[in-house]
């Protein structure tokens, strides 16, 4: 364990014009010797949806007291080049985008910045551990007689699948 920790400065997908910056996010120790500036990452942002980011900086810092950290790293190598990078501040300044939306007009045609999810089953239902009812949201469904009760939410398993 090193005695700084590493921050990225993210630009954030669907922000608003006038809130369009750079975010500070911790860097996890396991990321640490593969995130580079211009890596696509999933971050939580503001009430904890969760969005793609791109890393625009890197920097050391003594504490990370209060800063989110990044959830996953997308890209095992950078999607933009140094260079790529400094141009996406000069759009910002130039034309009227945000920084991500600048970086998304640079990524090539077939890298698709589309999150989708898929649904399944849990296995727990599908071994037939787990019944549900219906009961009105946030309240606990019937368990198939354990004694335990369960949510909706339990039988089934949502997946984030981001296309290469």
């Amino acid at each position: 364990m090193t005695d700084t920790f590493l921050v990225a400065g993210v630009a954030v997908d669907k922000t608003a014009f006038h809130f369009d910056k750079l975010y500070d996010y911790a860097v996890p120790e396991e990321m640490r010797s593969r995130v580079r500036e211009g890596c696509r990452v999933m971050i939580h942002f503001g009430n904890g949806s969760l969005r793609q980011g791109m890393i625009l900086s890197l920097q050391e810092k003594d504490t990370v007291t209060g800063l989110k950290t990044i959830q996953e790293l997308l890209d095992s190598t950078p999607v933009l080049s140094a260079e790529l990078v400094k141009l996406a501040f000069h759009i910002k300044e130039r034309c009227f985008c945000t920084l991500f939306d600048a970086c998304r007009a640079m990524l090539p045609t077939g890298l698709s910045l589309n999150v989708m999810y898929d649904y399944s089953l849990s296995e727990d239902y599908r071994k037939g551990c787990l019944t549900v009812t219906a009961c009105p949201s946030g309240q606990t469904a019937q368990s198939n007689g354990t004694g335990g009760g369960y949510t909706v939410g339990q039988a089934v398993q949502k997946r984030r699948i981001v296309p290469q």
